[in-house]
């Protein structure tokens, strides 16, 4: 017990109202702690004690005995941590938690072909954009009309003459 539990439970006490459990664990605590046995006696000095104390229900120590059990089970969980601790999983939650898993794999693999696709697109279209840039970038070639092209000069010599 803490001294903030004794602080809160000290009134109760001093009226007898806790149940035996929780005054043996009150009263171990006041043997221990000096500031909460001050404490106690300040408020025990007031005399506002009840002239008779009240009757336990009659199932009064099985009631205390399950408390004392399950607070001394607080305690041990309490001191453990978190990962020695057992955690049980359903069938339910683990059939639910492997279609997730399941979709979220799925999906993922989905998406790894999409951005392989897209990535191969682009490839395309950079090489497609690289041969534009290369054309832009050459001087146009000469057209001639097939007239001067397929017209014989004068000056050149006629077949045969060499």
């Amino acid at each position: 017990m803490h001294c903030n539990d004794v602080a809160d439970r000290i009134a109760a006490w001093a009226d007898q109202q806790l149940a035996p459990a929780e005054c043996e664990l009150l009263e171990a605590h006041l043997e221990r702690c000096p500031s909460c046995m001050k404490l106690a006696q300040s408020i025990s000095a007031q005399e506002l004690k009840p002239k008779h104390r009240p009757v336990p229900p009659p199932n009064w120590s099985r009631m205390d005995a399950e408390l004392a059990l399950e607070m001394s089970r607080q305690e041990k969980r309490s001191t453990t941590h978190w990962y020695h601790r057992p955690y049980r999983v359903t069938v339910t939650v683990g059939v639910a938690y492997a279609a997730a898993l399941a979709m979220a794999l799925s999906w993922g693999l989905h998406t790894q072909q999409q951005l392989e696709a897209a990535q191969n697109e682009s490839i395309v279209l950079k090489q497609a954009l690289d041969r534009e840039r290369r054309l832009a970038a050459e001087p146009a070639p000469m057209v001639v009309p097939y007239r001067l092209a397929n017209h014989k000069s004068q000056h050149a010599p006629s077949r045969g003459t060499f």
